[in-house]
């Protein structure tokens, strides 16, 4: 009898031990793991595919490479979206983000083609200059809600935001500049 009390007791023990160093590895390893950050929308690339321009208009074919970047240990799922192009502040074309999904820890990458037309701008006087210039500075700005799927437990909003300029050199078709934020 005393020898399966104490063989009972050590592995009670065994038990309690193992329940406390689990307890401890979570308690450390959860606020990292569980820490849930907004994912970023950004251009990768753009290349101008066409171009043409009157003194008070013009319009141009862009291939846009769109990159929804993950941090996260869960995947972010959106749904179908779009982010406006604007010049001087009036919306000249549109990219459809179509639905989708951000693994965990990693960016979803896709093409998209986009056409920019504007052709009100006899108002504006700064299309003239900046056709003479040879650069176009084009803004976008755009917001993608969407949910992060943690363990296949926990889904929390969180919404990708991005803010990018961009200048197509009107010359040799390219895009010289892009800053995204």
């Amino acid at each position: 009898m005393k020898k399966e009390g104490r063989k009972n007791t050590k592995c009670i023990a065994y038990v309690a031990a193992f329940i406390v160093f689990q307890t401890i590895i979570i308690v450390v390893f959860a606020p990292t793991l569980l820490k849930i950050k907004s994912p970023k929308l950004r251009f990768g690339k753009v290349d101008v595919e066409s171009f043409s321009n009157s003194t008070s208009s013009f319009t141009m074919k862009l291939q846009a490479q769109v990159a929804v970047k993950n941090t996260n240990f869960g995947h972010f799922k959106y749904p179908n979206n779009t982010i406006p192009i604007t010049y001087g502040g009036v919306t000249v074309g549109e990219v459809v983000v179509p639905k989708g999904r951000a693994r965990a820890r990693s960016t979803n990458r896709f093409t998209v083609a986009v056409e920019l037309s504007y052709d009100q701008l006899s108002s504006n006087s700064t299309l003239g200059n900046d056709i003479n210039s040879g650069l176009l500075p084009l803004v976008s700005q755009a917001k993608l809600p969407g949910k992060i799927h943690l363990m296949k437990v926990m889904k929390k909003k969180k919404t990708a935001e991005m803010y990018c300029t961009i200048k197509v050199h009107l010359m040799n078709r390219v895009v010289q500049d892009l800053k995204c934020k």
